[in-house]
């Protein structure tokens, strides 16, 4: 499976349940539009992350891809055990 589709599954299976469920899926539907999201989860390694990290600091202030890396980084651990 490819990160878009775990990611769908992340989405259904966990956030949704969770309060900020419409912020985390703005937060998936932005990632599942970068290149990584067509990468399999088990390949992503950190200097992947990295460089999302890094273009992302060139479009919104540093809080922003804070808040947004934690939700990914929760999204790679949960979908890495599927």
């Amino acid at each position: 499976m490819t990160d878009e589709e775990l990611l769908d599954r992340y989405h259904r299976e966990v956030s949704a349940k969770k309060k900020g469920a419409k912020v985390a899926a703005y937060i998936i539907n932005r990632f599942k539009r970068h290149r990584l999201a067509s990468l399999e989860a088990r390949s992503i390694s950190s200097s992947d992350i990295s460089q999302y990290r890094d273009e992302r600091l060139h479009e919104v202030k540093e809080g922003n891809v804070h808040r947004k890396l934690s939700v990914l980084r929760h999204c790679l651990e949960v979908i890495r055990k599927y």
